[in-house]
């Protein structure tokens, strides 16, 4: 029998005739280096030649007839953790030492790559720990494997000073309060039948806003008391409806008009289709958010960008564009403003960061489906996905 140490170079010299075409030879090869029967050595050339892998390890024991151990001289130097050898298929086999290190490496990039994908098995940690990332995953909730098994398909978001969160379903007829843990409180109903959410908001008095056609539903978010509907003398459709922190409040109605309303309701002011005489495009909704200065911003939802009014109603600005490139839109879905007064946008699962006056920062990727997302008093973002999953992240600043 040869020496260990020679029989990796025996294997490849094996490995070459069978490669070549000499099973003959290679059949004898085999059975002079390694004492083997004729129907030992036919099979693992037949193993080699169909490129799988042949474990050795019964080729070292002595011969047949004999029972007597290996003698020590007969082993190498440095032992073997196991005694086996193995022969891996062909291509694998005749290829470099470095070679098959940088196909292994090119082969887990691409799988680390794919893994932190939405949806990849490794994506939340990567959320969590993406040292270059500007958001950092605090926490998530919800998804098919949620112990309260309460969320179906989370549409609305929104969170108070306290850091919980409310979340309602469109179509459906709850609205759910989860803690800052995410932990189930309570549920309510927002009616009977067929009930099409369109916005939900707190202010800082802890009161629930929930917008649906020409109704605005209040409730305790404390106690948990169903309060009296928000007053609707002009008879307002609701499309997006936000509080203000002196207590009156903006809203989004029948189509992209937006109206500025007093605490019982009645219209402190209108801006006429503020989308479409702005952008001469025609836009059946927008979208709402306040920054810290009390400045609109609406999104609009078929123009594909976002509109900057005044406290009072003056049009400011205009934020991007319908395309592909930086600070364009292909189909905003939410829009929220940061403790930096930044102005962060869903563009169909991904969040463009523009500055207050509108210069584009950067591009993040979001959960897939996404479909809201709030910055609530403390801070934090909270996204709303069709998971369903609540997803809450920290921003980071430079």
């Amino acid at each position: 029998m040869q020496k260990l140490p020679d029989s990796g170079r025996n294997l490849m010299e094996i490995i070459h005739l069978v490669k070549s075409g000499q099973r003959q030879e290679a059949i004898n090869r085999f059975r002079e280096n390694f004492d083997t029967s004729r129907n030992t050595a036919e099979l693992a050339i037949t193993r080699i030649e169909q490129g799988e892998v042949v474990e050795l390890s019964h080729l070292l024991k002595p011969p047949s007839g004999t029972s007597q151990p290996l003698k020590e001289s007969h082993l190498p130097a440095t032992k073997l953790p196991s005694k086996k050898l193995l022969i891996f298929p062909l291509g694998l086999a005749c290829l470099p030492i470095g070679i098959i290190s940088f196909v292994l490496l090119m082969v887990g990039i691409a799988i680390f790559f794919s893994a932190i994908e939405p949806d990849g098995f490794l994506y939340e940690f990567w959320l969590k720990n993406n040292p270059k990332s500007s958001m950092k995953l605090i926490y998530s909730f919800g998804g098919e494997n949620a112990q309260t098994a309460l969320l179906t398909e989370s549409d609305f978001i929104a969170a108070d000073k306290e850091g919980n969160i409310f979340v309602a379903e469109f179509p459906g007829v709850r609205i759910q309060q989860f803690d800052k843990n995410g932990q189930f409180i309570r549920v309510w109903s927002a009616g009977e039948g067929k009930v099409y959410i369109k916005a939900i908001e707190v202010d800082l008095q802890g009161v629930l806003y929930v917008a649906y056609d020409r109704t605005i539903l209040r409730y305790d978010t404390e106690t948990g008391m169903v309060l009296d509907p928000f007053p609707n003398p002009d008879n307002y459709s609701f499309e997006d409806f936000k509080a203000l922190p002196d207590q009156t409040f903006v809203a989004m109605v029948c189509g992209d008009n937006l109206v500025r309303l007093n605490s019982d309701g009645s219209t402190r002011w209108i801006v006429k289709k503020a989308i479409s005489t702005i952008a001469d495009e025609k836009d059946s909704r927008g979208l709402l958010a306040i920054d810290a200065k009390n400045k609109i911003f609406i999104a609009g939802t078929f123009v594909e960008s976002v509109f900057v009014y005044s406290y009072d109603g003056r049009y400011l600005n205009r934020i991007g564009s319908e395309g592909k490139e930086e600070g364009q839109f292909t189909g905003l879905t939410a829009i929220t403003i940061d403790g930096q007064n930044r102005v962060l946008v869903n563009d169909w699962g991904w969040i463009e960061i523009f500055q207050p006056d509108g210069r584009w920062l950067e591009k993040i990727q979001l959960p897939r489906q996404t479909r809201d997302m709030d910055v609530g008093p403390d801070g934090l973002l909270y996204v709303a996905t069709k998971e369903p999953k609540v997803y809450v992240f920290e921003l980071k600043y430079n």
